[in-house]
């Protein structure tokens, strides 16, 4: 199956070949794009779906590892 011009399984391949798993502590793809997506404060929006309620709880432990934001005055600040 094809999905965005990839095959299938492609999106693993490349982590697996990046060699960023021995970099992140651990981390697998869904945490380490949660916790930097949620971390940098030019970026408002993630997309994130799921029908597996167990993925649904492992991505809610996941975001709250991140560093936290807040607005304040119009200015976003980063709060750790």
């Amino acid at each position: 199956m094809e999905l965005w011009g990839h095959l299938e399984g492609e999106g693993q391949r490349r982590w697996e070949d990046s060699d960023l798993a021995d970099v992140l502590g651990g981390m697998n793809p869904m945490e380490f794009m949660l916790r930097f997506t949620l971390s940098r404060p030019d970026l408002s929006t993630m997309i994130v779906g799921t029908t597996n309620i167990d993925h649904l709880h492992a991505n809610v432990a996941d975001a709250e590892k991140a560093p936290r934001r807040r607005i304040r005055a119009g200015q976003e600040t980063a709060e750790v």
